[in-house]
């Protein structure tokens, strides 16, 4: 499947629908505004992964990990799991292009219709499930729900399940899945292959089985015309003469730089904010602190939708239920679905309070080594006979397959909490404050039915390690609600029934201001919520789009066109982009002589600091032609010009460009049109001169940017020079990233791309080294090199266009590195 996601810097300024987040909401939103013909962005803080890239090993997960604290950050900022930390919540979730979908068990399962009887849900809603019920059905129909199949093969921890229900007297039913059990096209025309049940769907999907919304809403939304960016994070929104503006910043691979390093924005008409519970939240209340007013209860009504992890472990069974990671599947070690049976304790005559499902799990293969030594930490101190225990640790060796581990059943329990939580964000740092939630009675009364259950396993009852850890006073949630929850009116809640935000000021709504996420639900579910929070916001997007008038008939239940597949068959191409920071001093007063507009600059204290990303859109052409142009975007901080950073609106970079006016001379050339936040516009221009066999000015001339700043009318402009300090060289080179191909793949074009910038500087500063012979070890296989020779023995080769067999008048200098490159 093509790319979906688009280079940030071919953003428009303005949309008629900007989407922030690509999970459930998010992907939702966007594929049914889209289907109107308006147009859409999609801004989403992580980076697009597709099948085949998501980690099945210790080490490739740890690199996905990225965790906050109220103290600190660690790991990527685009890590795909997301853990906030806190000393009574730990909340996890899933961060790329397709949200928490791409790390979920893929549960499709309606609420009870209790659920629906609390008062914290608007009237519209309140005691009426069936509202949305229309739109469970079309979200399924999107999603590809069905339940495990009969006729497929037994799997062990489903049995292990159904052993563990009949202790609780009750049976086990099926829920429907977002998993592909056949091969073929969804429901967008998106081929998928059937599950081959290894087990590792919360790590991401690697066989293209699970119907994540990366698979149908977001490539519906790519076909209709929506515009996707990944590794972009929103920090606000604010209201700016009658339209939304949306800070962002561009994370990029850089996290060591400061927030609004690369800080820019773009308007819209309709914003819909489907960041998840925490992000989505965290966005108002910064907001907020901006001047947007906004209920009281932004923060407030927070849920982990009574989430419970627990084991029986060491049953007397083997259950299989641990994921295979980078190990093949076989008959005799299927896994099945993450989840593939619940038992269902929500009766019609259960109340809220004490409705609970008991749901099969599976632990990611990439877990695997940690899983024995985890399993017997959280067992300490839970009554056992002394025999069980010296068998537990004999069975540590045998690894997370056979032993105990191999014997573990995994249960992941969804019941009631009272929704006590509050999300809060100190030093722009948020966090859940819940003092004592562990101490719900729910969270106890779930550990003795458990306990229950896993006696007809003959195993043992072990808790949530985190819960067992802290002596029951902290939780972990992978469901986390509220923050933003929907009420009938600002005193109650932040949104209304149809996801607009409440204007406490004005006394109504913010016009085109939407959140469309698990955030808007005002209490546990009692089930898995991925399904009502689809339905909410295929009824958010439907009553949207007939509010406004565009296009109403293409809203959910309506008969909907079939995308053109063209685009996502269409062969991709490779980008490459890598960011590059220089610094140093123009004077506006010079408008002549850079090394004098540097010195009157630096008196001046007339810094200049240029971050800016330059991409390739397609490297595979650039290997071929060093000359071919990127595109650049950034900004530049100039204080003489504007108190804050400027954004680079369109820009053009060449690597190696031929100087005509020297001899042997060629120029790296920056050309940069720059905004101010008032407005004003500049244009930047900058080049580096590098000049054949002078290696003793390498360094110099590749990191000296002499460069020249005006209005773009010419009245006014300024010279200087801005230098690449040593010490973001390494920066600059861990930057390089390549798009467009699955990972596997981007070394390889990373590579070639480095050295056909080492082979350039071996041609202008190699001087002898240049010489046919001076490295006998260079690689033979490439670039590609043409056969046959031509009669006078010269080899012609692909890696620059002027030196293709038809391009026979290259100078000598030309010769001797094709030569060297061909390795002759």
């Amino acid at each position: 499947m093509k790319m979906l996601s688009c280079p940030v810097d071919q953003m428009k300024d303005h949309y008629s629908t900007v989407v922030v987040g690509s999970g459930y909401g998010g992907a939702i939103a966007a594929a049914r505004i889209a289907r109107t013909g308006r147009d859409v962005c999609v801004l989403e803080r992580g980076k697009e992964l597709h099948p085949g890239e998501y980690p099945n090993t210790a080490l490739s997960a740890a690199r996905e990990i990225q965790v906050h604290t109220p103290k600190a950050d660690h790991g990527s900022a685009v890590g795909l799991f997301d853990f906030h930390v806190g000393p009574d919540v730990t909340v996890l979730s899933g961060c790329g292009l397709g949200g928490t979908s791409l790390i979920n068990a893929s549960v499709a399962l309606e609420p009870s219709d209790a659920s629906f009887s609390d008062d914290r849900w608007p009237a519209q809603l309140r005691h009426h499930p069936e509202v949305l019920r229309p739109f469970m059905h079309a979200a399924k129909e999107m999603l590809g729900s069905n339940p495990y199949p009969r006729a497929w093969p037994v799997l062990p921890k489903l049995r292990a399940l159904e052993q563990a229900a009949a202790g609780l007297g009750v049976a086990v039913v099926r829920p429907d899945l977002n998993v592909t059990f056949t091969d073929g096209p969804n429901a967008v025309g998106v081929r998928q292959n059937a599950c081959t049940l290894c087990g590792d769907c919360c790590s991401g999907c690697n066989y293209g089985a699970k119907n994540t919304v990366l698979m149908n809403y977001l490539p519906d939304a790519y076909a209709h015309g929506a515009h996707i960016f990944t590794e972009v994070a929103v920090q606000s929104v604010r209201r700016c003469q009658d339209k939304w503006r949306v800070a962002l910043d561009v994370l990029g691979g850089e996290r060591e730089r400061s927030p609004s390093s690369q800080a820019r924005f773009v308007t819209a008409d309709v914003v819909v904010l489907a960041a998840g519970t925490l992000g989505s939240t965290q966005i108002l209340l910064r907001s907020r602190d901006l001047g947007l007013p906004v209920s009281d209860r932004l923060g407030h009504g927070f849920s982990g939708n009574g989430d419970v992890l627990a084991f029986a472990y060491d049953t007397d069974r083997s259950v299989h239920g641990v994921g295979l990671g980078k190990r093949v599947t076989r008959q005799d070690t299927v896994v099945g679905p993450a989840i593939t049976g619940l038992i269902d304790l929500r009766g019609p005559d259960t109340s809220t309070e004490n409705a609970l499902i008991i749901e099969d799990g599976a632990i990611p293969g990439a877990l695997a080594p940690v899983i024995p030594l985890m399993l017997s930490a959280a067992s300490d101190g839970v009554p056992e006979a002394a025999a069980r225990r010296l068998r537990e640790l004999a069975g540590i060796p045998f690894g997370s397959y056979r032993g105990p581990a191999g014997r573990t059943l995994t249960y992941l329990i969804m019941s009631t909490d009272d929704g006590g939580g509050r999300i809060a964000l100190e030093n722009d740092r948020i966090q859940v404050i819940w003092p004592e939630v562990g101490e719900q009675p729910a969270f106890a009364r779930d550990n003795r039915i458990l306990a229950t259950a896993t006696k007809a396993l003959h195993g043992t009852e072990t808790p949530d390690p985190l819960w067992a850890w802290t002596n029951g006073q902290s939780l972990i949630t992978v469901h986390p609600l509220g923050g933003c929850v929907m009420a009938d009116d600002a005193a109650n809640g932040v949104v209304d029934h149809k996801g607009q935000v409440f204007d406490p000021v004005g006394g109504g709504v913010h016009d085109g201001l939407y959140v469309c996420d698990g955030s808007v639900v005002p209490c546990a579910l009692d089930a898995n919520p991925s399904l009502t929070i689809s339905a909410i916001a295929e009824r958010t997007a439907a009553i949207l789009i007939e509010d406004r008038q565009w296009a109403a008939g293409q809203a959910a239940g309506a008969p909907q066109p079939e995308p053109e597949p063209a685009p996502l068959l269409a062969p991709p191409t490779v980008r490459l982009q890598f960011t590059e920071r220089l610094t140093g001093f123009v004077s506006m007063s010079v408008r002549d002589g850079y090394t004098e507009g540097y010195d009157r600059g630096r008196s001046d204290d007339a810094r200049v600091d240029l971050l800016i990303t330059i991409e390739y859109d397609d490297i595979s052409a650039a290997l071929d032609d060093p000359t071919r142009e990127a595109r650049i975007s950034g900004t530049v901080l100039a204080p003489g010009l504007s108190p804050h950073r400027l954004t680079v609106k369109e820009g053009s970079f060449t690597l190696f460009d031929p100087d005509p006016s020297g001899v042997e001379t060629w120029r790296m050339r920056y050309r940069i049109t720059l905004e101010s936040q008032e407005g004003k516009r500049y244009l930047f221009e900058g080049h580096k001169v590098l000049r054949e066999n002078r290696i003793r000015h390498a360094w110099s001339e590749t990191t000296t940017l002499y460069t020249k700043i005006g209005e773009l009318d010419g009245s006014e402009s300024g010279t200087g020079i801005l230098y690449l300090k040593p010490a973001d060289l390494p920066k600059l080179v861990r930057s390089i990233k390549v798009d467009g191909v699955p990972r596997q793949k981007q070394g390889e074009y990373r590579r070639a791309f480095l050295e056909l910038f080492a082979d350039e500087m071996v041609h202008i500063y190699g001087g002898v080294l240049d010489e046919a012979g001076a490295f006998p070890s260079a690689p033979k296989t490439a670039p590609t090199v043409r056969e046959p020779a031509d009669p006078d023995g010269t080899w012609w080769c692909d890696s620059r266009k002027q030196w293709h067999a038809d391009d026979r008048l290259g100078d000598d200098a030309f010769l001797r590195l094709t030569r060297y490159r061909a390795g002759v």
